[in-house]
C-alpha cells in the first residue's frame, strides 16, 4: 500500500512535470490533426467559386460558337448592343451577318473592339 510519509514534495514535483508533458503532447496532437483537417476541407471562398462557375460557362459558350461558327447580338457593358462572335470574323470594319434570336441574320459592320481573348471577341456594331 501507499504510505504517505514516503510521498516527498519532489516526487509531487516530478509527478506534476510528468502530467504537463501529457497534457502538452495531447494539446500538440490535437492542434496537428485540427490543422489536417483544415488542410484536406480546402475551404473554397466565394470568390473562388463564383470565377470558376463563370470559367465554365464562358468556356462552353466559346465551344457552342467555335462550333457554330456564328456571330451574334450581346448587350454590352455600356447598356449598348453589340456583336460576339469568332476573333478571326470580328475585327474592326469587316461586315458580318448576324444571326438572330428568332433565326433571321441582318448584315452589320463591326465597330470598336471592347474585349477579345483571342478566341471570342466582343465588339461595337456601327
Amino acid at each position: 500500500m501507499w504510505d504517505l510519509d514516503d510521498f516527498t514534495p519532489e516526487d509531487e514535483l516530478v509527478q506534476a512535470q510528468q502530467d504537463d508533458d501529457i497534457l502538452a503532447r495531447q494539446r500538440v496532437e490535437r492542434e496537428r490533426k485540427e490543422r489536417e483537417a483544415r488542410e484536406a476541407a480546402h475551404v473554397v471562398t466565394f470568390a473562388d467559386a463564383y470565377d470558376a462557375a463563370d470559367e465554365i460557362v464562358r468556356e462552353r459558350q466559346e465551344a457552342v460558337w467555335r462550333q457554330q461558327g456564328e456571330v451574334h447580338f450581346t448587350r454590352l457593358r455600356n447598356g449598348s448592343w453589340g456583336v460576339r462572335g469568332p476573333a478571326e470574323d470580328v475585327y474592326e470594319g469587316n461586315e458580318v451577318t448576324v444571326v438572330r434570336r428568332d433565326g433571321g441574320s441582318v448584315a452589320v459592320t463591326v465597330g470598336r473592339i471592347v474585349w477579345t481573348d483571342g478566341v471570342v471577341t466582343l465588339a461595337n456594331k456601327r
